[in-house]
């Protein structure tokens, strides 16, 4: 790579910033780059992304390994009058979240120090991408669509499919959408579900496949859907498996909801990489204007980040965005319920909630109350009056059941963490067996299943310890 080249690489910045900061990385360090360096020239031009159509084809390629083209993205982002602070810039940052992923990906950072509540992006309305303006877009013909949606139950994923197709139809117009320098700069390469070969898929453990196939239902029922509607201009869009997984992608990783029939894509504040808590707080002004906020004050090269949600449930990040956060202080515990009662959601069947402490491998009070209820239906009135305690706040007849039960909590406990610690060792074996260099997300579910094991293992000793506690209790009083 030129020095040319990394410079225009490096100096994406947006608005009134002077210049970009860049984080060296292990192998060389990169000088500030002012903004008057950049050679790309959208805001002089009569409308936005003025590529050629060679260059459009060849940059958006969508093909996996592609390098992201983000010279354009700042002029693009002035011209269609997004406004960052002076603090506010972009990185490029390299293997994270449990993976080594060779493309580079890019994210906001503070190049200054800026207080709390300090605006540090706008994005206008109408470069917004909204699920509810792609519909009236559309009108009448998307209707099939939707309605197939519903058929297959998946309603709920109206918002990520309108976004779905409008990605495809923007693609469609190449040189021509608004939205070219944007899409030219997004990653080609995903480490999510929908990307997994069938080998990477048969390495999760049984939690992270069940979230994993619903992601990839969720496309296979997308990619049926469009057949039911004659929205494109081009039949080999509905034909290129790239494109739709690209598409598809694109739409799960950056988009946020805002209530059941709206989501968006808000270009620009998609660069915000995800950290729980967070330090930026996302509103929307009376016009549908997006303004990005700090919660708190930062200091500069502080990275500015934005919670995906689903603290407890790294697994979740891992199907649906690509990657695998360390960072959670707890984990959720694997017990799965086909089809919960209303009584067993009450007591604490919670996947937020019924968590593993991933420090000291501590249990939280729904996992012990979940297995207690069940382990109680063979005893329905001790069962019953067990939820009516948890219900009424009655914590002296609660504890009393529980004291009671403990040994059988723990054993039963104890089964299921077993199980799952034998399981991943299979699964530990079986991707060490295997040539990671043909299955690049490997290294990422490696350490996913990794870390879950030292977690389950600390359970384990916990666990063991209170059995043996309260074996030797009763034993005394007998």
């Amino acid at each position: 790579m030129t020095i040319l080249r990394l410079a225009l690489l490096t100096a994406v910045t947006i608005m009134s910033c002077s210049a970009l900061l860049c984080h060296p990385c292990s192998t060389c360090t990169r000088p500030t780059i002012p903004i008057q360096q950049m050679t790309s020239s959208v805001t002089r031009a009569s409308s936005a992304g003025q590529l050629s159509r060679t260059q459009l084809q060849s940059a958006i390629s969508v093909v996996e390994g592609t390098e992201r083209d983000l010279s354009l993205l700042g002029d693009w982002a002035t011209h269609f009058g997004i406004v960052g602070s002076e603090g506010f810039g972009l990185e490029p940052t390299f293997a994270s979240y449990g993976h080594n992923n060779d493309n580079q990906n890019w994210a906001a950072k503070a190049i200054q120090a800026m207080p709390k509540d300090h605006p540090v992006l706008q994005v206008p309305a109408n470069i917004i991408l909204s699920s509810a303006v792609v519909r009236q877009e559309l009108g009448d013909s998307i209707e099939p669509a939707l309605q197939y949606l519903e058929t297959k139950g998946i309603s709920h994923q109206r918002g990520q499919f309108l976004l779905f197709c409008k990605m495809l139809l923007e693609y469609e117009k190449e040189d021509q959408s608004y939205w070219c320098a944007w899409m030219n700069s997004l990653p080609r390469s995903f480490y999510t579900a929908v990307s997994m070969d069938d080998f990477e898929i048969s390495c999760l453990p049984p939690f992270l496949y069940s979230l994993s196939m619903m992601d990839r239902i969720h496309f296979s029922v997308f990619l049926e859907a469009l057949q039911t509607v004659n929205i494109f201009q081009k039949d080999e869009t509905l034909q290129d498996m790239n494109l739709l997984k690209w598409a598809f992608n694109c739409v799960y990783t950056r988009c946020w909801g805002l209530d059941e029939d709206r989501c968006d894509i808000v270009p620009m504040a998609d660069m915000f990489d995800h950290a729980w808590p967070s330090n930026i707080l996302v509103e929307y002004d009376d016009n549908q204007n997006c303004i990005v906020r700090l919660k708190e004050d930062v200091q500069a090269d502080q990275p500015l980040r934005m919670s995906y949600g689903m603290p407890t449930n790294p697994a979740r990040l891992v199907a649906t965005f690509g990657f695998f956060d360390e960072s959670p202080p707890a984990t959720y515990c694997k017990i799965l319920a086909r089809n919960p009662s209303k009584k067993l959601v009450d007591v604490g069947y919670d996947t937020a909630r019924m968590v593993f402490y991933t420090e000291d491998g501590g249990i939280s009070e729904e996992c012990f109350d979940v297995v207690l209820y069940n382990l109680l239906e063979k005893l329905p009135d001790v069962q019953e009056t067990f939820y009516q305690a948890h219900m009424t706040g009655d914590q002296g007849t609660k504890m009393e059941i529980q004291r009671k039960y403990l040994l059988e909590t723990c054993t039963s406990l104890k089964l299921h963490v077993d199980g799952v610690l034998r399981e991943l060792e299979l699964l530990m074996q079986r991707i060490d067996g295997e040539d990671m260099s043909l299955h690049p997300r490997l290294p990422m579910i490696r350490r996913h299943n990794e870390c879950v094991r030292e977690t389950f293992s600390k359970v384990k000793g916990r666990l063991d310890v209170m059995i043996r506690n309260e074996t030797e209790r009763r034993r005394n009083e007998q």
